[in-house]
């Protein structure tokens, strides 16, 4: 087993249990309402989307409860992002059953890709964004909840609690049935307003998510993090998309990854897209998103230490500051800015 899957399972290991002990610690819950959820159940369901995602489906059978993952198109380019849940483990269903979480306005069009590859295999696609909501769990900061923090008052109405399984310090994420707030099911908890605060600490931490971060089938699914987000298996074998990831993973060094940038200040005329270039005018990368001071960039590793500006097409150009993540291991950092 590689090193990268030891350590998602000692994660799984260490985070996936549903309902544990509490202390005295404040909690708070952020609705995500551009995220969905797909359920495929049936006796075909696991080696079905193993031939999909990225990730290896085995985990789920043993080791834990929830994956990230991505789908690619056959040119291995990222298509969607998922998280994928094991319901069907977790709540001791007769048949498989899964919850794959999406972008919400991505849920068609993944479900057409879902049913195109089904062909005769023994699956049920639904679209259950209506029946189950999701929500992010935090502290309010960047620190682990750990499993032992958490015992919920309404259990029935809970189908799942799962650190994030792209990055322990993220907090986790929380299934619970349609007209229960996040506040109601667990003691010591409030209601965040919206998920601004969310997608604030995700730019902060430089994590893309859904289809405006992650537009469909123009990038390699690596430019993503997807390996330092635990979202690969290099030894699952086949899968859509999987010839052209692997290579670029044994043979090449990323050049270009997402990586969190700040904006010294904020303008209408910002789009995605737009053109980052470094103080010799040199192409650094591409804008992606922001919110207030916080975003997220496509930029080559060799120009994100330097000072970095966004060329607007009104002639605007904006001053951005890149970071390195802390969770990125340094020695491919450093492997990448020498390149």
């Amino acid at each position: 087993m590689s090193l990268l899957l030891r350590h998602i399972a000692r994660q799984c290991q260490l985070h996936s249990r549903r309902f544990l002990s509490s202390n005295s610690k404040r909690f708070v819950t952020y609705p995500l309402l551009k995220r969905g959820l797909i359920k495929i159940t049936g006796i075909d369901s696991s080696p079905f989307l193993q031939g999909l995602v990225t990730n290896d489906m085995n985990f789920l059978e043993s080791e834990c409860f929830a994956l990230y993952s991505m789908i690619l198109n056959p040119q291995g380019r990222a298509l969607y992002d998922t998280i994928i849940y094991n319901y069907g483990r977790l709540a001791n269903e007769k048949e498989p059953t899964f919850f794959l979480e999406f972008d919400l306005k991505a849920i068609n069009d993944v479900q057409k890709v879902l049913t195109l590859y089904k062909i005769r295999r023994k699956v049920t696609i639904t679209n259950i964004s209506e029946e189950v909501k999701i929500f992010h769990l935090s502290t309010g900061n960047q620190s682990a909840i750990e499993p032992a923090d958490l015992q919920f008052s309404d259990k029935k109405n809970v189908l799942m609690c799962h650190s994030d399984p792209r990055l322990m310090s993220f907090g986790c994420r929380l299934l619970v049935k349609t007209g229960h707030p996040g506040s109601h099911v667990l003691p010591n908890c409030v209601d965040g307003p919206d998920d601004a605060d969310y997608t604030r600490l995700r730019y902060q931490l430089g994590i893309p998510e859904g289809i405006v971060e992650i537009p469909p089938g123009n990038r390699l699914p690596l430019e993503y993090n997807l390996v330092y987000l635990n979202g690969v298996s290099f030894d699952k074998g086949c899968y859509v998309g999987q010839e052209l990831t692997a290579r670029t993973h044994y043979t090449g060094v990323i050049r270009k990854r997402v990586m969190p940038i700040m904006l010294e200040k904020t303008s209408p005329h910002l789009q995605a897209g737009a053109e980052i270039f470094s103080s010799n005018q040199k192409k650094a990368g591409k804008y992606i998103n922001s919110l207030d001071k916080y975003g997220l960039a496509l930029l080559r590793l060799t120009e994100a230490n330097s000072d970095l500006s966004i060329h607007l097409k009104n002639g605007e150009k904006l001053k951005v500051t890149a970071h390195t993540p802390t969770w990125w291991p340094k020695e491919d950092v450093s492997k990448a800015t020498k390149t």
